[in-house]
């Protein structure tokens, strides 16, 4: 029997988290007894009876000593969700990643990377990079498409399957009635007609350097200040428009929970739209959330546009509409292989368009329900696509 550890360190970004949920919750679903999951909150993993261990310090690198025994405990990491080999943000990244492989590897270990994306990897140290981190993996499933195409590319040699993004497996339906609490009084009283998620990210600030955002955060915020203001300023017209086109409210929604990685928060951004907006029916929406409540309350809107690609891909699994603007090629390649490519509007587009987005989701709003059965369609055919893979992993 396969012993797992699941060392990836996630720290606040929703997304990962629901794609790290998904894993864990297919795994037991299947009978996986022996797995061991690195959290920073028990909150964050299902709750399922596999122990739960704290990360150790520089990402996970160097263990805590229960943290250790784990590691030693397991015969395969499963380095499962996200997306790590891409060289735009920098190449810190690649290179902790080539590291922490080359560790496992010492130690014994199997390293099966488990539906996760690959790229960009746009510099030819970075997929130098890459190739050598890819030569350390036993298994790789990928996915999309593209992410499969890019992997043979930068090492033809390796073990590759594709499937879709692991918020396509079961286990994110949760209780509806979890919006009944005070907490969501403010989005859910007088509801409108319409209830549409909106949400945006810093962008334009990456680079392919050595150093990470988060070590060098004035000269990044430099770098993307005037297109973020382009783009907040894109995002107040788009946001007015929805508000006033039917008995809409529009929530804005922050892809992290809130206070834990502040340079990554979209908070800020959404908190200038709203104050330009000055619209009562424009709420930001700021509270906490277990994920749990984060499924529900997600379930709960008519449609969704959002930057943030799972803030969209954890809507559509949920049977929501959504639209993705899409500033790299993950949202294009995901969506597309699943048929829903027309769900997609370039950020580049929407900078110089706003009203793009109200058309698209006035496309949505016009015939409501056969957007929700198109989207439920794609998302049954992903989940079984995605479980017969789990299913020939791991039985």
């Amino acid at each position: 029997m396969t012993k797992l550890v699941l060392p990836r360190v996630v720290l606040g970004n929703r997304g990962d988290i629901a794609s790290r949920w998904g894993i864990i919750t297919a795994l037991h679903r299947i009978g996986v007894k022996d797995v061991s999951v690195f959290c920073d909150s028990p909150e964050n993993i299902p709750p399922i009876p596999y122990p739960a261990y704290v990360y150790g310090k520089l990402r996970n690198l160097l263990l805590t000593r229960e943290g250790w025994k784990a590691l030693r405990a397991a015969d395969t990491v499963l380095w499962a969700g996200g997306l790590d080999l891409q060289d735009d943000s920098s190449l810190a990244k690649l290179v902790y990643l080539w590291v922490i492989f080359r560790v496992y590897r010492a130690m014994g270990l199997r390293i099966w990377c488990f539906l996760q994306g690959v790229g960009p990897l746009n510099t030819r140290i970075g997929r130098g990079i890459a190739k050598g981190v890819l030569k350390l993996v036993d298994r790789f499933v990928a996915r999309d498409p593209k992410s499969m195409k890019l992997l043979q590319e930068i090492y033809p040699g390796g073990d590759y399957a594709c499937a879709h993004d692991s918020v396509f497996l079961p286990g994110l339906e949760t209780d509806p009635k979890l919006i009944e609490t005070d907490k969501f009084q403010p989005i859910f009283s007088n509801r409108p007609e319409l209830l549409i998620g909106f949400n945006v990210r810093i962008w334009f600030h990456f680079s392919s350097s050595l150093l990470p955002y988060e070590f060098n955060q004035r000269a990044y915020q430099r770098r993307a200040k005037e297109q973020m203001e382009d783009l907040v300023t894109a995002s107040c017209e788009a946001v007015a428009r929805l508000s006033e086109a039917y008995d809409t409210r529009v929530v804005l929604l922050s892809g992290y929970q809130p206070g834990v990685v502040s340079w990554e928060d979209d908070l800020p951004w959404l908190a200038q739209i709203k104050q330009s907006c000055q619209d009562e029916e424009v709420i930001l929406f700021d509270a906490p959330m277990t994920m749990p409540e984060y499924f529900a309350f997600v379930s709960s809107l008519d449609l969704v546009i959002g930057m943030r690609l799972h803030t969209v891909l954890t809507a559509m699994r949920l049977g929501v509409p959504g639209i993705n603007l899409s500033y790299t090629l993950k949202g294009d390649g995901i969506l597309s292989d699943m048929g829903l490519g027309d769900y997609v509007l370039k950020l580049d587009d929407f900078m110089r368009s706003p009203n793009l987005a109200v058309e698209k989701a006035a496309c949505i709003v016009e015939d409501m329900a056969g957007h929700r059965e198109r989207v439920r369609v794609a998302v049954d055919e992903a989940i079984e696509e995605n479980e017969k893979v789990f299913r020939g992993l791991f039985e």
